[in-house]
């Protein structure tokens, strides 16, 4: 699929929120789409034997339902399990889809919101338009709601 440019960003913007957990022998992956931070739209769930998480994230949306409609693709360093690994930059190439990553190796962009400064990097989405996703899907605090979403399922899954 031909990466897409986010130009314009809706109130409710529809935004995946991935984090994993390990498991043993896999690293179970939870996906959260949000509309901006108003309505949960869907959950998906995926399974990677490896440590590089793209491919699993990738077919993980590939086989949803939500595939067409994400717009976003939010990432959280602190939602993945130690030696767990992403390229935001591969995922959007694969993907087609924007990828914003926060509290990423590398970040070049800091996000400002109620007493919180996270840094993030932004792939296929400019400081603008990722400051507006941010501030869309964000209720509170530093965390995107799907991202929050996702945390507190991803600790509940059953083995």
């Amino acid at each position: 699929m031909p990466p897409r440019v986010l130009h314009h960003v809706k109130p409710e913007i529809r935004v995946l929120g991935v984090a994993a957990m390990q498991r043993e022998g896999f690293l179970d992956l939870i996906g959260v789409v949000y509309r901006g931070c108003s309505w949960l739209d869907g959950v998906m769930r995926g399974r990677s034997d490896s440590t590089d998480l793209m491919e699993a994230i990738a077919k993980m949306i590939e086989c949803s339902p939500h595939a067409g409609q994400i717009r976003v693709i939010l990432l959280d360093r602190k939602l993945l399990p130690g030696g767990a690994s992403v390229d935001p930059a591969g995922l959007r190439s694969t993907t087609g889809k924007p990828v914003i990553a926060l509290d990423w190796p590398g970040a070049d962009l800091e996000w400002r919101s109620k007493g919180v400064s996270r840094p993030y990097g932004a792939f296929g989405v400019g400081k603008w338009a990722s400051h507006a996703v941010l501030r869309t899907s964000t209720i509170e605090g530093g965390i995107p709601e799907a991202l929050r979403v996702a945390s507190m399922v991803v600790r509940v899954i059953p083995d």
